[in-house]
C-alpha cells in the first residue's frame, strides 16, 4: 500500500508500507505550511489519476488492503496575496502573503514625507480603492495589486462641502476651498487626488 502526496512539496503523507491482504490500514495526510489538503485519489502502478473523483476529504483514509494499491494525497497552495508599488521613494506597502481562501486581509499603504497615497490598481490599470488601509478576502484565484504614490505638490486634496439648501454632500478636488449655498467646508487631509489623469498604474 503506498501513499504519496501530489505534488511532492505540498506535504507528507505517513502509512505506507507491506500489509498482509485485508489488514485495515490508515494514511495520514499533513500539508506543509501554506498548504492545504483537498483530498484522496486512486492512482494507477504509472502513478497516473485514474479518476477525478475524490475517494475522500477526509485527511486520515481507512483501507483494507485488498492488493497493491497507490492513493494520491491532492495538496493546493494557499492563494497569493501580492503587493507592489509604483514608486519605491513615494511608500511602502504591508499586507503581502500566502493566505487561506476566506480569510480577511487587510493591505496597508504608507506614504512618505511629501508624498500622497494615490489608490490601488489592478493589473488592468483599474483603480480598485482609494483607501490606503484596504480590506479583502482572499478568493481561491488571489490578489495582485500596486499601490500608487505621488507627490503632494501634484494632487489636490479633497474637499468635504454641505449644502444646508438641499441638504446634500458632496466632494470636489479643488486647491481651494469652495463654498456651496450656506455651507461649511472642511479639508481633509491625508489621501490625495489628482488634477488630471496622474493617478494611475505605474510601470
Amino acid at each position: 500500500l503506498r501513499g504519496l502526496a501530489d505534488p511532492a512539496n505540498g506535504g507528507k503523507v505517513t502509512g505506507s508500507g507491506l500489509y498482509a491482504e485485508k489488514k485495515s490500514v490508515t494514511l495520514k495526510a499533513t500539508p506543509n505550511k501554506n498548504w492545504t489538503f483537498e483530498g484522496w485519489r486512486l492512482a494507477s502502478d504509472e502513478l497516473r489519476v485514474t479518476s477525478d473523483e475524490i475517494v475522500s476529504k477526509a485527511k486520515s483514509l481507512k483501507v483494507s488492503v485488498t492488493n497493491e494499491l497507490t492513493y494520491l494525497a491532492m495538496f493546493k497552495p494557499y492563494p497569493k496575496v501580492t503587493v507592489e508599488v509604483d514608486n519605491a521613494k513615494g511608500g511602502a506597502v504591508k499586507g503581502a502573503g500566502s493566505y487561506l481562501a476566506g480569510k480577511s486581509v487587510t493591505l496597508k499603504a504608507t506614504p512618505k514625507k511629501g508624498y500622497a497615497f494615490c489608490g490601488w490598481f489592478d493589473a488592468d490599470g483599474n483603480l480598485v480603492s482609494l483607501n490606503a488601509s484596504y480590506k479583502y478576502t482572499v478568493t481561491a484565484d488571489g490578489l495582485a495589486l500596486q499601490a500608487s504614490f505621488k507627490k503632494e505638490s501634484a494632487l489636490a486634496k479633497p474637499v468635504l462641502t454641505w449644502d444646508a439648501t438641499n441638504l446634500t454632500v458632496g466632494v470636489s478636488y479643488s486647491a481651494k476651498p469652495t463654498v456651496v449655498g450656506e455651507s461649511l467646508v472642511s479639508i481633509t487631509k491625508g489621501t490625495g487626488r489628482p488634477k488630471g489623469p496622474t493617478c494611475k498604474r505605474g510601470k
